[in-house]
């Protein structure tokens, strides 16, 4: 994963772009200081309820959150590969939700064959209510 960084940052250098800074932390261990970021870029976790609700919190009071994932067109699909699973739409738009994220658009991304799972991308934004307490499994309390 360190390699990733070390080219996302040359490929910003170059065209001179300003990030302040980059993190390599899985994502039990990155939790994002209160009100910090203008985007939090996040890139097929959305299984994470609780890593979702940590990076709102993250988020500046008119910042948002980029969320691109593979969507299943129905049902859940569990990979035995590398135990992942893949949600359908109405799935991951309720994770979304109970985040106390909503979604400002979203997108499918173009050229990927048929036969491939599509990719969309989200802009989600805090929903602005009290935000849930969520726990360590991505529970919401009541």
């Amino acid at each position: 994963m360190e390699s990733f960084l070390l080219e996302a940052q040359n490929c910003l250098q170059v065209k001179g772009d300003k990030v302040e800074s980059y993190h390599c932390y899985s994502l039990q261990e990155f939790t994002p200081p209160l009100g910090r970021y203008d985007v939090i870029w996040i890139q097929w976790v959305s299984v994470l309820l609780a890593f979702l609700s940590r990076c709102r919190d993250g988020l500046k009071e008119n910042g948002i959150t980029i969320l691109k994932d593979n969507v299943a067109r129905e049902g859940c699909i569990f990979h035995l590969s590398d135990s992942s699973v893949t949600r359908d739409m109405d799935v991951l738009q309720s994770l979304i939700r109970k985040s106390g994220l909503v979604v400002l658009g979203q997108e499918k991304q173009d050229g990927s064959p048929e036969q491939c799972i599509p990719v969309w991308m989200f802009a989600l934004h805090s929903d602005g209510h009290s935000r849930p307490a969520v726990g360590v499994n991505g529970c919401i309390a009541q």
